[in-house]
């Protein structure tokens, strides 16, 4: 979790994913959750502090070939909130609800853009995928800096994921894991 003679620290979260033990619906879609907000905890300094997220990491251990979009929020919410289908259903949050999750902003990973973020499967049985925060800009770069915030009174940031490109098959609750390399100061 980081140490206190540092203004830098690694957080790693585990996000708990949609997979049926049966087999029976596994696969995900493009634009289904692929799992509900997750507590980055200690985020930022002290309660409302805000963070700088310098580079952000996803291990799947699935070795999935799936592009992701990722988005920070101030706040929690429900799994049927984000997507009233639940995990593994098409994300359809309200305009009201995504006020109140108060979204810090969105990174992704594009297998196909390097320029950007990409997907390494360099590991026999594992894939690591590189994130970007989004860009619509002209020239195709990104924002040189990735803000991040937590509510009043808390010093977690939330994060969900959906899918973006591909059709993963998960076959386990605990096949991915987020690295956040974060600047507190």
């Amino acid at each position: 979790m980081g140490n206190s003679a540092s203004d830098y620290t690694i957080i790693r979260v585990r996000p708990t994913i949609d997979f049926d033990a049966d087999g029976t619906d596994n696969t995900h879609a493009v634009d289904d959750l692929v799992f509900a907000p997750t507590e980055i905890p200690n985020a930022v300094l002290g309660n409302g502090g805000c963070s700088e997220l310098l580079a952000c990491y996803m291990v799947d251990y699935s070795n999935q070939n799936t592009d992701y979009r990722l988005i920070f929020t101030e706040n929690t919410a429900s799994v049927t909130t984000v997507a009233t289908g639940g995990l593994n259903t098409t994300v359809n949050i309200s305009v009201a609800n995504l006020r109140t999750l108060a979204p810090c902003g969105m990174m992704v990973n594009d297998g196909e853009d390097t320029n950007l973020s990409s997907s390494s499967n360099d590991i026999d049985n594992a894939r690591i995928h590189t994130f970007a925060p989004q860009t619509e800009s002209m020239d195709g770069t990104a924002p040189s800096k990735f803000l991040i915030q937590a509510a009043a009174g808390s010093s977690s940031v939330y994060v969900f994921g959906i899918i973006k490109a591909g059709t993963p098959d998960y076959t386990a609750v605990d096949q991915l894991e987020l690295v956040l390399h974060i600047k507190k100061r």
